[in-house]
Order: structure tokens, then sequence, then C-alpha cells
């Protein structure tokens, strides 16, 4: 998925390509990216905040949304598994937490 915004720099920047997992809903605290009416709509933070909740957010945003895992499921979450960075030979693993590059 192409990052087209600057909602979670620096994270993930314009121009990054982030690469998608499906999941059956929320997983763990991580990087989702979210689907509207058949497209992705961009990336979101989210986070289990306990009592069957989620909350998600923009990280260059006040705004937080609170959602029942029923209803984080419907939205047709992907879990954000790497990003690979414009202008640089790096790609982030998030399973492993590393980064990796192109190497000589």
């Amino acid at each position: 998925m192409l990052i087209s915004d600057r909602n979670m720099e620096p994270e993930l920047c314009h121009g990054s390509v982030a690469f998608l997992a499906d999941t059956t809903g929320f997983a763990y605290d991580a990087l989702y990216a979210i689907e509207r009416d058949g497209r992705y709509a961009g990336v979101y933070r989210a986070q289990s905040i306990g009592g069957g909740q989620v909350r998600m957010w923009l990280d260059k945003s006040p705004c937080r949304t609170n959602l029942s895992r029923e209803a984080f499921k419907r939205i047709n979450a992907r879990l954000v598994v790497g990003v690979a960075q414009p202008y640089t030979s790096e790609f982030r693993d998030f399973l492993r937490d590393s980064f990796v590059g192109a190497g000589p």
C-alpha cells in the first residue's frame, strides 16, 4: 500500500510503501490499514484499552476514536507488518522490530 499522506510521520512518510497482512480483527497494539468503501483509507495506530475496546488515532491528530473489537473487525483492518521508506534502501520489519538494509 502506497502511503499518500503525512498523517503518520515520521514512522510512515509520504511515498512509503506499507506491507500488509490479513487479520481476523484486532491482533495487538500496532499500525493497521483501514478500508472504507472497498478502498484503503489510510493507516491508523490501534491500541487495546480494555473492556473489549480498541482506540484508534493518527499520529498527527489529537482526535481519538474508541471502537468495540467487533466494530474494528468490520472495518477490514489489515496489520502493517513492514514499511519501505522512500529514498533509502532500508526496510522496517515491524514483526521483528528491526531494520533491514539492502547492503553493498
